[in-house]
């Protein structure tokens, strides 16, 4: 280690920044400002443990004696580095670690917000209900009869049946014909909120005609429609869900919180024009 320590100190005299960096800590030393717990350094047995695992990660294999050595001494070098840097005050002033700490701030105080229960998530789960209830469905065919065909049915006053020969209707439009169990949302992105509306309120296993979308009229036949299903936590997706958003508004209870306890230690004073 000793001839380690040499060949270290050897290349730092040797480098411009050092001198400053010395001259810093000289300065530090007169004034009395030398901590102790910074003068110490010590690479533990689970410091070397950690980096042979991240060098296995990387590598797939274990460093050798000679490797090993190199990182060790790479730890010792940053660490001192960074301390030195700390006594010199490099820290201040500098958004980047500015931001670094604030992040890392953040990160505490999120993991320090408890895990729910199971009590926590039906609480959640039943206050809102409404944001995790299965949305009702529906499988339905539609012919596109295009705007010229609508119109001259709706002045003879004309609905189409069962026995319309639709193929001879049908003009091309480039959507599906068929739409397995469709919600409202996904039905009005596609055909527009009043056909969706009116899809809803047909009665299954007949043609309807003419129903309006944004394109035009269509026939519509539903197959079969499913009302919504009350969500339990049985199901995974809406455990997740409700698990991701009671941990999301408890993180910002806990964020608001640690900053409120933390401003009782500040003065803040704000000057406007």
């Amino acid at each position: 280690m000793m001839g380690f320590l040499r060949a270290l100190l050897a290349q730092w005299v040797r480098e411009p920044l050092i001198h400053f960096l010395l001259l810093g800590a000289g300065l530090f030393w007169l004034l009395g400002d030398q901590d102790e717990d910074l003068s110490h350094i010590e690479i533990t047995a689970n410091d070397i443990a950690v980096m042979q695992a991240q060098w296995l990660n990387r590598w797939r294999r274990l460093p050798t004696e000679q490797e090993l050595q190199g990182l060790i001494e790479q730890a010792v070098s940053d660490e001192v580095y960074y301390r030195e840097g700390l006594r010199l005050g490099l820290d201040q002033d500098d958004a980047v670690v500015r931001n670094r700490l604030i992040q890392k701030m953040r990160f505490m105080v999120n993991e320090a917000a408890d895990k729910p229960s199971e009590t926590d998530l039906q609480d959640w789960l039943q206050t809102h209900a409404e944001r995790y209830a299965m949305p009702d469905r529906v499988t339905f065919e539609q012919m596109y009869l295009g705007r010229q065909v609508a119109e001259e049915m709706l002045a003879d006053g004309a609905l189409l049946d069962e026995d319309h020969d639709w193929q001879a209707l049908a003009q091309p439009l480039s959507l599906a014909q068929t739409h397995e169990g469709a919600t409202f949302d996904e039905i009005a992105r596609l055909f527009g909120r009043a056909f969706a509306h009116t899809l809803f309120s047909l009665t299954p296993g007949r043609w309807h005609a003419p129903i309006e979308s944004g394109y035009g009229a269509h026939a519509v036949w539903v197959r079969s429609s499913i009302s919504g299903e009350k969500p339990t936590l049985n199901d995974p997706v809406v455990r997740q869900r409700v698990e991701n958003d009671w941990l999301a508004y408890q993180s910002q209870r806990q964020q608001v919180s640690a900053l409120e306890q933390a401003l009782r230690r500040y003065t803040v004073v704000i000057e406007r024009d």
